[in-house]
């Protein structure tokens, strides 16, 4: 990019930006929505930018019960898959 000019990214789009050395200013402008009431009120099925943002909102959950203890992930998971399997087993099962 040259002087005056932006660049717009949607969400989530992984991206790198290095700014060479020069004499200007570099500005850098992050725009994010409050997802929060948007994932406990979701519409079903859930859009492709609140199915990203839920999966973040987990990577953060198992990041901080899990003190990024790497090698308690996948027995992490384990349970939980059994657990969510176990839920729906019983909402079927009324059905």
């Amino acid at each position: 990019l040259g002087p005056g000019q932006a660049l717009f990214l949607p969400a989530y789009w992984w991206h790198e930006v290095v700014t060479e050395p020069h004499d200007g200013l570099t500005v850098s402008a992050n725009f994010w929505f409050a997802a929060v009431y948007r994932l406990l009120t979701p519409t079903r099925p859930l859009v492709p930018s609140m199915q990203c943002e839920l999966a973040r909102q987990l990577e953060y959950l198992v990041s901080d019960c899990l003190s990024d203890r790497a090698r308690l992930v996948p027995a992490f998971f384990s349970a939980l898959r059994a657990a969510v399997e176990a839920v729906h087993a019983a909402a079927d099962a009324r059905s």
